[in-house]
């Protein structure tokens, strides 16, 4: 899926791996909702889409709004809980 994102947004599928890094990193600290995550697909997925949000934020030029990842998404999650 990131990949298929990155692709038609013209992003670098750097970014995919800059935001499975960061996604690993926040699994393993045991800190907030991680361990919830690994046992909860809805709260996984959550976790890889606010990974990828921040590493475009992060490393991308171009902007990419809140509104567009919930669109992505389909709705499924709703700007603040990527926020959350």
């Amino acid at each position: 899926w990131f990949f298929i994102v990155v692709d038609s947004l013209n992003l670098s599928r750097e970014t995919v791996g800059i935001a499975m890094s960061i996604g690993d990193r926040y699994l393993s600290s045991n800190k907030g909702e991680s361990l919830k995550a690994l046992v909860n697909k809805q709260t996984y997925q959550l976790v890889t889409i606010a990974s990828f949000y921040m590493a475009v934020k992060i490393y991308e030029p171009v902007q990419l709004g809140i509104n567009t990842l919930v669109n992505l998404c389909r709705g499924y999650y709703k700007a603040n809980e990527v926020y959350k």
